[in-house]
């Protein structure tokens, strides 16, 4: 299965160079080929498991234009940063076509990371988190789906900023144990598709927030939906920055009722002497009846711009138990 996945990725990888780059805007096309990406390693130590030195991701970021207005992008992963898995796979996260449709809105297609709250598009990647564990909400990171998305900005005329996202999706699917899961590529049992978006408002204050709304089937016969409602919050000023997400998911189960889980995290951070960074997060789920919380507390080291050294200690009363992490996460 890994040889497989990685002659795919490979192939994907030689073809990308062809029309791929990462992190441009349609509108400047520079003409050239960009690869990048990011990589960490992490020190695991939990109580339930032994102790253990994990390659948690390994990344690469292709992107291009091929006109001002239209941009190509992929990313590909190989990752393994659960303290309890047993190997690793590559993963084609996403890949895409952004073709301007002016100055306020972009359409986007093929394989994208889902604009629901912000974690899963801007706060995912190892070399930007704060933490080296991902929030529990956030189960669904790297959350990928294909379809079409557009996405832009709104003129406001004062100095408050509205952007928004809104997509039209094969969805999401149930495993053999009626579990949803994500990364449905190819729709061969539903031919029912999901719809959502995001709204978010930046104040001139510093404070972001947003709006996430996600619906569609995820049952082979297309009878069941999941719901899902997200809210994000941010306030940055100066080296303090607080940031919190509530993600609520509803899925109707035909013989049980509907299953409904929620959860959040509410984080702070406060950098001081210009390399060093302080982090406390406090997060919790639900899902029905069960409920598990965590404690995070953690510190940064940036050594380069590019690579950061990051410690810390969970309480949870998770499966893994508390534990030290450590990681050395870079942006290449």
């Amino acid at each position: 299965m890994i040889k497989k996945s990685l002659f795919t990725t490979l192939v994907v990888m030689l073809a990308s160079t062809l029309v791929s780059a990462g992190g441009l805007e349609p509108g400047s096309a520079s003409g050239a080929l960009e690869i990048g990406g990011y990589a960490d390693v992490m020190y695991q130590n939990y109580d339930a498991n032994e102790s253990t030195f994990v390659l948690g991701h390994v990344c690469l970021d292709l992107t291009a234009e091929l006109t001002d207005d239209v941009l190509v992008a992929a990313e590909i992963e190989w990752a393994d940063a659960s303290p309890m898995a047993n190997g690793g796979d590559a993963d084609l996260v996403c890949a895409y076509i952004d073709c301007a449709l002016g100055d306020r809105a972009t359409l986007r297609a093929g394989k994208f990371l889902v604009p629901f709250n912000v974690y899963n598009t801007q706060l995912y990647s190892a070399d930007v988190a704060k933490l080296a564990s991902v929030p529990f909400v956030a189960g669904l990171s790297k959350w990928s789906e294909t379809g079409i998305q557009v996405y832009g900005e709104i003129d406001t005329g004062s100095d408050a900023g509205l952007d928004y996202a809104v997509y039209y999706v094969n969805g999401l699917e149930a495993d053999d144990d009626g579990e949803v899961v994500k990364n449905n590529d190819v729709d061969l049992n539903d031919s029912d598709k999901a719809i959502g978006g995001r709204l978010g408002i930046t104040t001139p204050g510093g404070i972001e927030f947003g709006l996430s709304g996600y619906k569609g089937a995820y049952t082979a016969d297309g009878s069941n939906d999941v719901t899902m409602l997200g809210l994000d919050f941010c306030y940055a000023y100066e080296a303090f920055e607080v940031r919190a997400e509530y993600v609520n998911t509803e899925a109707e189960v035909t013989d049980a009722g509907d299953v409904e889980e929620d959860g959040f995290y509410l984080q702070g951070a406060y950098k001081f002497l210009d390399k060093y960074e302080a982090i406390v997060r406090y997060d919790e789920l639900d899902d029905g009846g069960d409920s598990i919380d965590r404690v995070t507390v953690g510190g940064n080291y940036t050594i380069t711009d590019d690579l950061t050294f990051r410690l810390s200690y969970e309480w949870s009363d998770a499966d893994a138990g508390d534990g030290v992490v450590g990681q050395l996460a870079v942006r290449f």
